[in-house]
């Protein structure tokens, strides 16, 4: 399976379809938030990229907008292992079709692991914003 080809895993592959040529890589993004919600067996990560997507909106280079975000929610996890998780950079993200129909997601860098299983994706609320850079 291809990098890219996490996108027809999720319920909603459409929605990154209109801002990319074709779904990125996830290890392209910044993954800059894990929220675990124990009281309903989920999980979101947050992704951002420091540019706009291949495809952005005209209004979106109109109002000088220059980074991207998306967020995944996982629904139904089950056997959610984390180790070692220092804010290092994830260096692969990769999402497989698991055994009975699930989602398989495993996340690796320097010094990090992460890797469960889930019922269901999705991707949740696209959003293009103005971010300050420093040099």
């Amino acid at each position: 399976m291809d990098a890219s080809d996490w996108l027809r895993l999720t319920d909603n592959p459409e929605s990154l379809a209109p801002f990319c040529t074709r779904p990125p890589d996830l290890a392209s993004f910044d993954l800059f938030s894990v929220h675990i919600d124990e009281r309903d067996t989920g999980l979101t990560l947050g992704f951002a990229l420091d540019s706009l997507p291949g495809r952005p909106p005209a209004e979106w280079t109109a109002e000088g907008l220059n980074a991207f975000e998306f967020f995944l929610t996982f629904e139904g996890i089950a056997h959610l292992h984390i180790n070692g998780w220092s804010g290092s950079h994830a260096d692969a993200v990769t999402l497989t079709a698991g055994a009975s129909g699930g989602i398989r997601t495993e996340i690796r860098g320097d010094g990090l692991s992460a890797s469960w299983d889930a019922r269901r994706v999705r991707v949740l609320r696209t959003r293009a914003y103005s971010a300050s850079r420093h040099e």
